[in-house]
């Protein structure tokens, strides 16, 4: 390497090669712009450029042809640190304007107080990539962005961060980088081999990471549906978007679980705060089971399950989550053929969406369907109204119902039917938040067990309690007494209708239709 001198003490470095031809084009300068400076002749233009062309490159016009300086040290002009590169490269791998005065590049601070992270993506464009409670986590954010809009051109807030096949590794805080690096150093041996080295403590991205592939494993073994995946997989998002990712589990603290457990309190009810307060405790569970983690951590007195006192009043203030006969009158009168056969099914049978998407023609035999239910095992026999029966649609050998396409229904995705139900409910005037499908179920439930809450139950699909020493000994249920409950719901949903509605009977059952 040799120096070039430049005008306002600056100096050039190039390679031992091109030094000679360099210095017979006369005189350099140095030239100062909004990104530092660069070395310039007013003959030949700018010396990286010259330096790539003597080297034997193509140089493409400006602005395609933009040189890029690998450590942004636009005099160095040695040819191992220059290289091709489009706008979007180059910019990406620029000193954010206002680093000098302490800030992180793409990381800005919002007047909640908060830190919010942004990425360049060329054109003008722009994308959020999120905001956090801190510059760390902002920044991270922005470096996994970086790393995988730009690659190797991408300007990172951590470098010392180890990158690899696109799994980012955190080894200490962007104010320690002596640490950072000797953490490093002593784990680089193992990293190079493909190896997982030995953790000093486990990070909490580790834990869920390792906690859902064995859950997508259970998904893929058939052992656990692709909606209770999901619900987990929401869940362990809500936590780590409040706790960073990057904290090691036995760093955490009851402080901690207090703050998720009030940031959820913000957008989430006593239920749904339930529910994922008893799926981030399996996670911890799990990762203690299989020695990920040697014990889980202390979670205070503030990541409790709400109290039944707090879920009755939250259930109370929904009000009642059931349809009632007139508002299923005026859904069966408004729904497509489909749909009305679903509505039908949800309130003769107590099926939920994931039950009529499953339902085979096979199940349905001379008036009756035998079908398990997914969930629990138990098996239902359940005896249709004629209304039900006239509503399915044309038998065949299959699924009894298909998408318009002619694919199946997805049974772990009940979203499509809940949408196009609440669709309709809206449009008749009769939307109530919170309420689903499954309000024909609750609605069979309710009515059901007026006449019979053993029979009600065993058409519901509902696992008995271990305690239950009478189902222990109960081999099977006559069929009129499911005849019973049915009946008696048909009659409750279709009362207004007898005597206006024409081929609508009230009917005692007893040994059959």
């Amino acid at each position: 390497m040799k120096i070039i001198p430049l005008t306002q003490g600056k100096e050039a470095k190039v390679d031992d090669q091109f030094y000679d031809q360099l210095i017979a084009m006369g005189s350099w300068r140095f030239n100062r712009t909004n990104v530092g400076g660069y070395a310039r002749n007013d003959n030949h233009g700018m010396m990286h450029r010259v330096v790539w062309q003597l080297a034997g490159n193509i140089l493409l016009p400006f602005p395609k042809g933009q040189i890029d300086h690998r450590d942004l040290d636009k005099l160095n002009n040695q040819i191992s640190n220059l290289r091709n590169a489009n706008a979007s490269q180059q910019k990406a791998n620029m000193k954010d304007r206002v680093e000098s005065r302490g800030y992180l590049k793409g990381v800005y601070l919002t007047k909640s107080g908060n830190w919010s992270s942004r990425i360049g993506t060329g054109g003008g464009k722009s994308k959020h990539l999120g905001t956090f409670e801190t510059g760390l986590e902002a920044a991270l954010a922005y470096d996994e962005a970086a790393l995988e809009l730009f690659g190797e051109f991408a300007h990172l807030n951590f470098p010392e961060v180890f990158r690899e096949a696109g799994r980012v590794r955190y080894f200490g805080p962007w104010n320690d980088p002596d640490g950072a690096l000797k953490k490093f150093q002593a784990q680089r041996d193992a990293l190079m081999a493909g190896m997982e080295p030995q953790q000093e403590g486990v990070t909490l991205k580790h834990l869920v990471n390792c906690f859902l592939t064995s859950k997508e494993d259970d998904v893929d073994s058939g052992d656990l549906s692709t909606r209770t995946f999901r619900d987990y997989k929401e869940a362990c998002q809500r936590f780590t978007k409040h706790i960073s990712k990057y904290r090691t589990v036995e760093s955490l603290t009851p402080q901690d679980f207090a703050k998720v457990r009030k940031k959820l309190a913000k957008t989430r009810g006593p239920v749904s705060i339930l529910n994922d307060i008893s799926r981030v405790r399996t996670m911890f569970k799990w990762g203690v089971d299989q020695e990920i983690i040697d014990q889980p951590p202390r979670y205070g007195q503030k990541w409790k399950k709400p109290s039944q006192t707090k879920l009755r009043q939250a259930r109370a203030e929904k009000g009642s989550m059931m349809f009632e006969p007139e508002e299923i009158i005026a859904l069966l009168d408004a729904a497509n053929p489909k749909l009305r056969a679903m509505i039908l099914l949800g309130c003769n049978c107590a099926f939920g969406p994931s039950d009529c998407a499953r339902l085979k023609w096979s199940m349905v035999q001379k008036g009756w369907i035998n079908f398990p239910r997914p969930k629990t095992g138990i098996a239902r026999r359940v005896p249709l109204w004629p209304e039900t029966l006239d509503a399915l649609p044309a038998p065949s050998s299959g699924l009894v119902f298909l998408t318009a396409k002619g694919n199946r229904f997805d049974p772990d995705n009940d979203r499509p039917l809940s949408k196009e139900l609440t669709k309709l409910s809206k449009s008749l005037g009769i939307h109530h938040h919170g309420r689903s499908f499954y309000g024909f179920r609750r609605a069979t439930q309710t009515i059901g067990e007026e006449v019979d809450a053993i029979a009600t139950s065993a058409i519901m699909g509902h696992a008995p309690k271990q305690s239950d020493m009478s189902a222990v000994y109960r081999q099977y249920l006559f069929d009129r007494r499911l005849l019973n409950v049915v009946s008696h719901v048909r009659e409750w949903v279709f009362v207004a209708q007898f005597y206006s509605v024409a081929g609508i009977w009230p009917i005692t059952y007893v040994d059959g239709f």
